[in-house]
């Protein structure tokens, strides 16, 4: 997927980059829900991911118009690892932040385990699925839709943040909770 993008990098220098900004996205998460809850990161996440896959697609479609782009392979670099530092910020690590506050106590290990794995499922069949929507929308079309998808799944985050009850409690931080009892 880096080729794709146009990135040429060492595929285990990739593979580190990508578990440090992923390790340090966790770290901000871990840090700022407790101040701004959870929507509010969501949908930076949402936005952010949108915007850097936006970003890509452009690049790519001007390089496949050939108009040359003076950058080192910079550009791709930076907007896939804003990429994974925003979705861990959000859309990857929130949804199973909330699986134990969803649940009621008497079916949440059974549903905590099936939700984790249908997530794994979809993640796999994601990842498989990457090669055949290479052939039908090529590198550029595939970013487009990813940031597509990103940006209906902020849509969708933010219209269902405003109309569940869940909501509320959801969007009160932490440590407010726990200063109220």
């Amino acid at each position: 997927m880096t080729n794709d993008a146009g990135l040429a990098i060492d595929g285990y220098f990739g593979a580190i980059l990508i578990g440090v900004t992923r390790l340090f996205g966790t770290i901000v998460i871990t840090s700022i829900s407790k101040k701004f809850g959870r929507p509010i990161p969501s949908i930076a996440s949402g936005i952010g991911m949108a915007t850097s896959m936006l970003t890509l697609s452009m690049y790519l479609f001007l390089k496949s118009e050939n108009i040359v782009i003076q950058d080192s392979g910079i550009i791709p670099a930076v907007c896939i690892m804003m990429y994974i530092f925003m979705s861990t910020i959000g859309f990857l690590t929130i949804p199973f932040a909330m699986i134990g506050e969803i649940y009621t106590i008497s079916v949440k290990d059974i549903l905590s385990g099936i939700t984790t794995c249908l997530a794994y499922i979809i993640n796999f069949i994601t990842v498989k699925m990457y090669p055949y929507m290479i052939l039908i929308m090529d590198q550029q079309g595939i970013f487009l839709f990813y940031a597509v998808a990103s940006f209906i799944g902020t849509l969708k985050n933010r219209t269902d943040s405003d109309n569940t009850e869940l909501n509320k409690e959801i969007t009160t931080p932490l440590s407010s909770r726990f200063n109220n009892k």
